[in-house]
């Protein structure tokens, strides 16, 4: 039995066999930072709002853990928070249950990763 039966077909120029294709290469970090307008009564009623969170991240979803683990402090404990980032408007939301909690604003530095 042949091996190669076609013409030109040889074993230099089959293409080359790769048993382990290499992932994807993961999007760059960029810099964001966060400024709170208001986090539960921080920012009205004279209390000062958060100072601004500067955040590495490639998703919406680690800027909105990283705002979690920044305002817990600010809310009453044992609140079930959701943190709401719209990349689309760079502005988000606080919110437990319907109640709006506070509100902030993105900014995406230019340069983009540290």
């Amino acid at each position: 039995m042949r091996l190669f039966h076609r013409r030109g077909v040889t074993p230099t120029t089959l293409p080359p066999i790769n048993p382990r294709p290499q992932p994807p290469a993961a999007p760059p970090e960029i810099t964001y930072t966060v400024t709170y307008d208001r986090v539960g009564e921080w920012g009205r009623n004279g209390h000062p709002v958060p100072a601004p969170l500067t955040v590495h991240a490639t998703t919406g979803a680690q800027i909105a853990a990283a705002i979690h683990r920044d305002v817990r402090s600010y809310l009453p404990a044992g609140a079930a928070v959701r943190v709401i980032v719209d990349l689309g408007i760079m502005a988000g939301q606080l919110k437990v249950g319907a109640l709006g909690v506070g509100t902030f604003g993105l900014r995406m530095h230019s340069g983009g990763a540290r």
